[in-house]
């Protein structure tokens, strides 16, 4: 092994080191490795630039830019609280819209996205319901997790997947969502038997989610309508990419 070798390998795990202990910020670190490497000439620039997968960073950047935006319309509260007064705010009945509904987002929009935009939501329901947040927590991690595989543009390794080998939106939909709606089934079925004793809401509780006005969550109508359009658009786009032969980012990027 030569000199090299033992330098690059050395700076690859001081970086997973400092990923894995959050001492430094994760993208400066990444970022001061990949200088390092270049630095040192361990990879020539050229073929750097060449691995790097501008499809997969551009339908990332799209769809973040797109749910950020979104998100300030307040759509997703209003979703959250209208769901759970549609079940009466039963906390067991909620725990499985909360599953359905945290799988769709993440499978039409991006996992990671979608639990920083979901938990807050189903925190503040189960302190209104004076249940353990658990349950819900640990139901949004596991059915974003679900969900976002399901689609091209649910989770990143599918998107660079998707890109690598050249699979459409329309490839990964077909071929994942039926087992993927098989396994979301019996998840739902085994968080449900294991936290049901847990999920007790009292008279008073429930009658309180139920005063909540789900409409003052939306602070911005307009936006909110537009958001929606351009969500639909974009997904639309991404069913078709595969019969118009354009890539799933250009459509992202068309949505910001």
């Amino acid at each position: 092994m030569t000199l090299i070798m033992m330098i690059s390998i050395i700076v690859f795990i001081v970086v997973y080191a400092l990923l894995i202990t959050e001492r430094m910020n994760k993208a400066v670190a990444v970022v001061l490795g990949a200088c390092l490497y270049l630095l040192f000439h361990f990879i020539p620039f050229d073929n750097a630039v060449e691995h790097i997968d501008m499809n997969v960073i551009f339908l990332l950047i799209g769809m973040m830019m797109i749910v950020k935006i979104t998100e300030q319309s307040g759509v997703f509260e209003y979703i959250a609280i209208k769901s759970a007064k549609m079940v009466k705010a039963d906390p067991i009945a909620f725990l499985a819209v909360l599953f359905v509904i945290t799988a769709f987002f993440s499978a039409m929009l991006d996992n990671v996205t979608t639990v920083l935009l979901i938990s807050p939501i189903a925190l503040l329901l189960a302190t209104q319901m004076e249940v353990g947040a658990l349950p819900f927590v640990i139901t949004v991690i596991l059915s974003s997790n679900i969900g976002g595989t399901a689609t091209l543009i649910g989770d990143p390794p599918n998107i660079m997947i998707g890109s690598a080998a050249g699979l459409s939106f329309m490839d990964f939909l077909v071929n994942l969502a039926p087992a993927i709606l098989v396994i979301s089934v019996i998840t739902m079925g085994i968080l449900i038997l294991l936290f049901k004793k847990q999920l007790v809401v009292s008279d008073l509780n429930r009658k309180r989610i139920m005063a909540m006005d789900e409409k003052m969550m939306i602070s911005n109508p307009v936006l909110m309508k537009k958001s929606l359009i351009v969500i639909g658009a974009v997904v639309i786009g991404f069913l078709l990419n595969g019969m118009l032969e354009t890539e799933p980012s250009v459509f992202a990027l068309a949505g910001t």
